[in-house]
């Protein structure tokens, strides 16, 4: 049987091929990447400047070339290596940003936290050591501000424990001379005062590493009162104390015993 042949168009010429997809409108995208040799026009990187819905086009394309290439073009600062000598690491800082000598460093608007004691001397010769170290003025902005930042946190946490110190002693003593514990008080600084004569004010102003004054701390006020006793008990002592009327804990215990042992006076102890 023969093989059926195309049918001939009415006026006697084959049939058109069939078609396929139409061409991209010249001076599009799609156009422009069609042009392209197929190693280059099917490379998947192509896709956001010449395909989706928003391609950015040759202009796309060209500015991010550009982009590229600026970054290729700019100066390259090639890093020592550990057999370089100290000249050409010192070169190699110098390039990444270290000013000339130390104190060409600009802190710009540094200043030590409020209240935190701060060494000048001290912090020159830091940045003598972060200039030999290479670190330019950015970095050494940053180690400054971060080592401020710790120590002004160290200091209120040191200051925080030597209050909680200060006021446990405090307590203690309260708790320790109970009503007597302001004249016990008045009485320590009387003898403070006369243990250093025309230096009190200079002496009781000393500022103690708990960061309280001398002349007022509870440490202080324990130890000249015990001096004070130790000094006059049977004479400025006992007057001080029948003069306030009022008695330590373990001297009013000892009282009631006593009054225990008297007969008349237990009677005041007994209540009906």
């Amino acid at each position: 049987m023969a093989e059926a042949t195309p049918e001939a168009a009415a006026d006697g010429l084959p049939p058109d091929p069939p078609s396929g997809p139409a061409a991209p409108e010249p001076g599009t995208p799609a156009a422009m990447r069609a042009g392209l040799p197929a190693e280059l026009r099917d490379n998947p990187m192509l896709d956001p400047y010449f395909s989706g819905d928003t391609p950015t086009g040759l202009e796309g394309l060209v500015k991010d070339h550009l982009g590229v290439q600026h970054l290729i073009g700019g100066e390259k600062i090639s890093r020592p290596t550990a057999e370089s000598s100290a000249e050409d690491w010192g070169r190699f800082y110098d390039e990444m940003g270290r000013p000339a000598e130390a104190k060409d460093y600009d802190l710009g608007d540094f200043a030590p936290p409020e209240g935190m004691p701060w060494d000048q001397d001290f912090q020159t010769r830091m940045l003598g050591k972060l200039h030999e170290a290479g670190l330019s003025n950015q970095h050494v902005n940053a180690t400054v501000r971060a080592y401020a930042e710790d120590q002004a946190d160290q200091l209120k946490m040191e200051d925080n424990r030597a209050n909680e110190t200060y006021n446990a002693v405090v307590r203690d003593m309260k708790a320790e001379w109970g009503q007597a514990y302001e004249a016990n008080v008045e009485l320590a600084k009387r003898v403070f005062k006369v243990a250093y004569g025309d230096d009190y004010q200079l002496m009781a102003a000393i500022k103690l590493p708990d960061g309280h004054d001398f002349g007022v701390h509870p440490m202080m006020l324990r130890a000249f009162h015990k001096l004070g006793t130790m000094m006059a008990e049977d004479s400025f002592i006992g007057k001080e104390a029948a003069a306030s009327g009022l008695l330590t804990p373990e001297a009013a215990q000892q009282a009631i015993e006593e009054m225990e042992g008297d007969p008349d006076q237990a009677k005041i102890l007994v209540t009906k």
